[in-house]
């Protein structure tokens, strides 16, 4: 992300915007990567997501959990999903 942001300022320094690019100082670091275990759900785990939705949303969270989304990735999928959502759902029914 700090790699984003920098290459954001270094534009806006060639564009004139503004003097400096702060991420470009030497004291400014990029945050120590924290490593945890991913413990993906249990089928009995998924099937109660899947049972705590109506019939018609109920592909999502199965599709979600088949590619491993995170929850945050999740929601965007959902987002994604809800404007064809009948395609998806008229694929698993077949």
């Amino acid at each position: 992300m700090l790699v984003n942001l920098s290459a954001i300022l270094t534009a806006a320094v060639e564009d004139g915007l503004i003097a400096l690019n702060p991420c470009a100082s030497p004291s400014v670091k990029a945050p120590a990567i924290e490593k945890r275990r991913v413990v993906p759900w249990t089928v009995d785990q998924v099937m109660a997501v899947v049972g705590a939705h109506i019939d018609r949303y109920r592909a999502v969270p199965v599709v979600a959990a088949g590619l491993g989304l995170r929850q945050g990735r999740r929601s965007d999928f959902g987002s994604m999903m809800w404007t064809s959502l009948d395609v998806v759902c008229w694929c698993v029914s077949r």
